[in-house]
């Protein structure tokens, strides 16, 4: 058919319907655009101001932070000082007056007090039993700190253990009453080497352990929290080191984080101080197990007369209120997620760099805060998050940054576009952004779409004219919707709808109208915003599962497979009951109270894994609900909290030692207040009878010192008139011996013998006095060789008597040669003189000696020394019987004095008729 053969009428009026509907039409399509472009553009507009004004608010409280650490900066040196200022005071006090060496030493005065007291009065009876109870108790708080000072503190204590054995042996024999002296001789001469030997040893012992004690109280001065006091010597060196698992360690090389010798600089800066003064120093520091290195500040002492450095070093940080920067973040987070952008966006924080690059520091909803989202993908593939994070650092200040991507919800059949905008925060390294799905701000569009194909299909009904007038009245609602959105998007929001005609109209030009200005009334009033993001379960550190109304398994996540060791396809469709291990039986009650609406929280439960093993976690759950607001299905989140929980046993068992440990310090505290106000009393008590002893010691070296004097000024003097009397005497007997009767001759004889006998005695008395006042560098000795030399003097005698002498393998020492010659000379003499035996036998020899000193023998096989005179022997002028005529006695007090003034013991041992064996030590030097 052709068109004239149409009814003309039917013609135009298809002309008509032609021309008005396509200009209508795509006057619509234009307008529909226009519009869409423009809501696009100020949606991006408004996420970037949005995201600008979160970076403000961000750096304000950035601000308040710095600020807030600057002041605790401040109070650090006048915290640090007066600490310092304290410990300083200590030490010193300490090193002055020292009471606790002082009240360390009590034990050692006691046992000199009745020590004295037993020498004095040694007579049977109460009192001398009392002197010996209250000496051996003194001995036992001795031995006491001795133990304390080498199985606790781990001192040396060889010396004084030594000095304290040979002590207890003194005492013994004046506790058994075979020492005891007169009033007029009040000290014994072995005991008195004995107790000045303990008391010598024993206060350097007693200065060691007061030391210690002054670093264990250091050691435990709190400063903050994380506060100590060290020392060092000059030589880098810690004397005292934090909680002293460094003491002894050298650190002279120690650099802090920025590659410094810090430790050179502070003992420089120290060693210039004065004794009551302080200064300063800082340095970065990174503990084991912080991320990044902070600021440490000390106060330096100096302790001349010890070479000491002290350090009172505290982190600044420390001193602001706990948490305080954590407190204010969390703030900020808070503020950010309870703003709202439309129904579906929100505003969201990631880390920007480091190890939790691509971390959330905030979630939609924070349900996710901490999960790492670098590696996730949008719908088509895009890692959009990673593309964020590497442009971000490039931002310049002020500017922000947009894109958009396709997202699809796991619980939607299509995917949205959404739009996002993003700042970047450089001291935090946050990524700001918000976030919002577009289609919420395309719905009265889409319904305008909808009325534009109706006024169409009404147009080609109704007539050209009516869609012509329509159609112009409609596009000049859209230019004025459009210029005011344009006017949005560029910042303006206050705008004003009054001119729009089809405003409060009914229709969807109106609706659109209406839409609009209650969008922009919206985004006015809205300053802050957020949304829920619920996209991203495929990669949650959390197992997620979701359960049907039947209570089996329709969905799970990756985390879920690893978490029970099966695959998805193993878990699907599977009772939930097969993942949970038998012993769980309130599982039925669980399940009831979840599907009957009731959310659950932090419930502890176990999973079974595929290995049978159970799975601690932490349970929340909740019902989903349809669209229709019926009940479908529950999700389950599930966290292992095993580790969680073995952190937080070992965490409550570290506390109850830390509670133990206060408590014990405490009393510890305490307990040393009282006895400081004790020690002060006890001290100044030790003080005044210190200052008598030493008077007293004083009066006695000196009567040694004039009686040594006396002895060889009399011996010698004496030489001069005894050779007088024995050259008249001589002369008497050889010129007048025919004119003299027989007792005269008698007399003379005895005259010769009285002064042959006073020579010998002179000559002993001389070699008595010369041992203390000669003394001749010691020498290295060959005594096997020296022994030989010996022998060949003695040889007549020898020889004379039949004596058979022995000589055993002996070992070097170094000695004074003449008088070591002399006190073996004296010894084999002594064996030989007081032998009644036809063949005497002297044996010469050197027992298993021990780490410090040699132990000789002189043996004979002589009548032996019986029991009463075993002492005595060593006494000057001392002999076995009033009439032996053998000797003048002072061989053995020789010996004695030559043994002891060269730091030996000498004793016998003898038995009656069987001999004696004569023993003498020499230190090894």
């Amino acid at each position: 058919m052709k068109i004239g053969d149409i009814d003309i009428k039917w013609q135009l009026i298809l002309i008509s319907i032609l021309l008005v509907t396509l200009p209508v039409i795509m006057l619509g399509i234009m307008s529909y655009n226009s519009a869409r472009q423009g809501i696009l553009n100020n949606i991006i507009v408004t996420l970037k101001t949005q995201s600008s004004d979160w970076l403000v608010v961000t750096q304000a409280y950035y601000d308040l932070i710095e600020e807030n650490k600057k002041a605790a900066g401040g109070r650090t040196r006048n915290i640090v000082t007066s600490q310092a200022s304290g410990i300083l005071k200590l030490i010193n006090n300490h090193l002055r007056k020292d009471p606790t060496s002082v009240a360390l030493k009590e034990p050692l005065l006691r046992a000199r007090k009745y020590e004295k007291n037993m020498l004095l009065y040694g007579f049977a009876g109460r009192e001398f039993n009392t002197y010996v109870e209250n000496f051996d108790l003194a001995i036992k708080d001795m031995k006491k700190l001795i133990t304390e000072a080498s199985s606790i503190i781990g001192l040396d204590t060889k010396s004084v253990t030594a000095a304290l054995k040979k002590y207890k042996k003194e005492m013994g024999v004046v506790k058994s009453g075979g020492r005891v002296e007169g009033a007029k001789n009040l000290v014994d001469g072995a005991v008195r080497v004995a107790s000045d030997e303990l008391e010598l040893e024993f206060g350097k012992l007693a200065d060691k352990l007061s030391e210690e004690r002054l670093k264990e109280l250091l050691s435990s001065t709190v400063i903050g929290e994380t506060g100590y006091v060290y020392i060092l010597d000059y030589k880098g060196n810690y004397v005292l080191s934090k909680e002293r698992k460094m003491d002894r360690a050298n650190i002279w090389y120690a650099e802090d984080s920025k590659g410094r010798f810090f430790i050179q600089d502070i003992i420089k800066k120290g060693q210039v101080l004065k004794e009551d003064k302080i200064d300063y120093d800082s340095y970065v520091w990174k503990d084991s197990g912080e991320k990044s290195a902070r600021k440490k500040f000390v106060a330096v002492m100096h302790i001349p007369e010890k070479e000491w450095v002290v350090g009172v070093t505290i982190y600044p940080e420390d001193l602001l209120a706990k948490d305080f920067e954590d407190i204010k973040k969390e703030e900020l987070k808070s503020l950010m997620a309870q703003q709202k952008i439309g129904k579906t966006g929100y505003v969201y924080i990631i880390d920007g760099q480091g190890e939790d690059e691509g971390r959330y520091i905030l979630s939609k909803s924070r349900k996710d805060d901490g999960e790492n989202v670098l590696l996730m993908k949008d719908y088509k593939g895009k890692r959009f998050i990673k593309q964020i994070i590497e442009s971000a650092p490039n931002l310049k200040k002020d500017e922000s940054g947009a894109m958009t991507y396709l997202w699809k919800d796991k619980d939607k059949r299509f995917p949205r576009l959404r739009a996002m905008a993003y700042v970047y925060f450089q001291p935090w390294n946050w990524i700001i952004g918000t976030s919002v799905y577009l289609d919420e701000f395309f719905e009265d569009i889409n319904s305008i779409r909808n009325q534009i194909v109706l006024v169409c299909i009404t147009a080609i009904m109704l007539g050209s004219t009516i869609a012509y007038f329509f159609t112009s009245a409609m596009t000049n609602t859209f230019k004025q919707l459009v210029s005011k959105m344009n006017s949005a998007a560029h910042g303006n929001l206050d705008i004003d709808m009054g001119d729009v005609k089809a405003l409060n109209d009914k229709n969807e030009i109106g609706q659109l109208a209406n839409a609009f200005k209650q969008m922009t009334e919206n985004l006015r009033l809205t300053t802050f915003s957020k949304d829920y993001v619920d996209d991203i379960i495929g990669n949650m550190n959390d197992a997620l599962l979701v359960i049907d109304s039947n209570e089996r398994i329709k969905k799970v996540n990756n985390a879920t497979c690893r978490l029970l060791g099966y695959t998805q396809n193993e878990i699907l469709k599977h009772p939930l009951d097969d993942f949970f291990t038998p012993k769980f039986e309130g599982l039925k009650i669980f399940k009831n109270r979840i599907f009957q609406g009731e959310i659950i929280s932090n419930l502890e439960i176990e999973f079974k894994s595929n290995t049978g093993n159970p799975i601690l976690v932490s349970l929340n759950g909740a019902l989903l609900k349809d669209s229709e607001g019926k009940d479908t299905s529950a999700i389950l989140a599930a966290r292992d909290i095993r580790e969680h929980k073995k952190l937080l046993d070992d965490l409550s068992k570290t506390r109850k030692d830390l509670e133990e440990k206060i408590k014990k310090l405490e009393k510890g505290d305490k307990a040393m207040l009282f006895m400081i106000e004790d020690l002060n009393t006890i001290s100044q008590d030790l003080r005044k009878a210190r200052d008598k002893l030493e008077q007293k010691v004083i009066e006695v070296e000196r009567s040694n010192k004039e009686l040594d004097d006396f002895t060889y000024v009399v011996s010698h003097d004496l030489k001069e008139p005894l050779r007088g009397i024995a050259a008249f005497t001589g002369f008497l007997d050889d010129k007048y011996k025919s004119k003299l009767d027989g007792q005269a001759k008698h007399y003379i004889e005895l005259i010769k013998k009285s002064a042959d006998k006073m020579e010998v005695l002179i000559k002993d008395l001389l070699k008595l006095s010369r041992i203390s006042r000669w003394k001749k560098p010691p020498e290295n000795i060959e005594l096997n060789k020296l022994l030989n030399e010996i022998k060949e003097d003695l040889f007549l005698r020898l020889k004379e008597r039949k004596v058979d002498l022995k000589i055993l393998k002996l070992p070097a020492i170094k000695y004074e040669k003449v008088r070591i010659s002399q006190l073996f000379t004296n010894l084999i003499t002594n064996a030989v003189k007081y032998n009644d035996k036809k063949n005497p036998q002297v044996e010469i020899g050197c027992e298993k000696s021990n780490d410090e000193k040699f132990k000789f023998y002189v043996k004979d096989n002589g009548k032996g020394i019986p029991e009463e005179y075993r002492e005595k022997v060593f006494g000057l002028f001392q002999r076995l019987q009033p009439d032996d005529q053998k000797g003048t006695g002072a061989g053995l007090t020789i010996c004695k004095k030559i043994v002891e003034s060269h730091g030996g013991e000498i004793w016998v041992e003898s038995e009656t008729d069987k001999g004696s064996v004569f023993y003498f030590t020499v230190p090894k030097k």
